[in-house]
């Protein structure tokens, strides 16, 4: 009889891809936990690659004469030769249950203005001053700095955004809905994110648009995050009917299936001979 077992695979798999960066999650919970953990921990951590680099002119005039100048540069030359810029973000990110709220809703991230790098967390050292940036896998906006205090649900960084750069707002207009005659205060939306609650669609420059970070569930969790997680047991689900279905062929055919994340996707595959029978049909990890 064929034998497998694909959810304990799928937990062994997530550990490897963790332990492997030094990351870990709590394996002592259900696998849709897992997964939603594992998810919420790749959302938060900016894959190093080449996007579109765009400075708000504004902000860019003020630069050279900041006295973080040095530090802010550095994090921008990181960003158009497509480094590494996590060291730069809150050492929060590593843990899997924090729920970043501003990059949820608006794909907005935040940066700490240190080149000292902290010995304990291997991030640069904290400091009240923050560098914020819109990020999206091809764009990354840096659109100014603020302080840690209110600055984390002020809508100002989309109305800078869309006034600089409205080509990239543009996919999330609303032009179907009504008019928003009035956003919520920036108290009042930071304690909507926290009680779990997303701001859905506001007004921005005088027009409509939903949340670039789709949102989020009651959980706090991002709305991809949780479809995503849901998908991939949905499939597993279907995968494991058509092998009791077609258990002819399969125990005719195969010894031991087995699942594992591939260089592209999540695969199941026969483990003596290595050929890939199903795959997951579409998926973006990062290792």
């Amino acid at each position: 009889m064929i034998d497998f077992d694909f959810y304990n695979d799928l937990k062994n798999e997530i550990f490897k891809i963790l332990n492997d960066s030094g990351l870990k999650i709590s394996l002592d919970q259900n696998i849709n936990k897992i997964l939603i953990d594992f998810f919420n921990l790749s959302s938060k951590i900016l894959e190093p690659k080449k996007r579109n680099v765009f400075i708000v002119p504004d902000f860019e005039k003020q630069i050279s004469l900041h006295h973080k100048k040095l530090e802010i540069q550095t994090i921008i030359q990181l960003a158009q030769d497509g480094g590494n810029l996590n060291c730069f973000q809150t050492n929060r990110i590593i843990q899997s249950k924090q729920i970043d709220h501003l990059s949820n809703e608006w794909n907005i991230f935040h940066f700490h203005l240190s080149l000292e790098p902290d010995k304990k967390t291997k991030f640069v050292k904290r400091g009240n001053l923050l560098l914020f940036a819109y990020v999206d896998e091809n764009d990354i906006v840096f659109l100014g700095l603020d302080k840690h205090k209110d600055s984390f649900s002020d809508i100002k960084w989309l109305e800078i955004l869309e006034k600089n750069y409205s080509h990239i707002m543009k996919k999330f207009l609303a032009p179907d809905l009504p008019p928003v005659e009035e956003n919520f205060s920036t108290s009042d939306r930071e304690k909507m994110w926290e009680s779990g609650l997303s701001s859905g669609f506001m007004n921005i420059n005088g027009k409509t648009y939903l949340c670039p970070g789709f949102g989020k569930v009651t959980s706090g969790y991002n709305i991809m995050v949780v479809k995503q997680s849901i998908d991939i047991l949905n499939w597993i689900t279907s995968i494991q009917d058509t092998i009791k279905k077609e258990n002819v062929f399969f125990d005719n055919k195969l010894a031991n299936l087995k699942l594992r994340i591939g260089e592209m996707t999540i695969e199941i595959y026969e483990k003596e001979k290595g050929n890939v029978f199903f795959e997951f049909p579409s998926l973006e990890i990062k290792k």
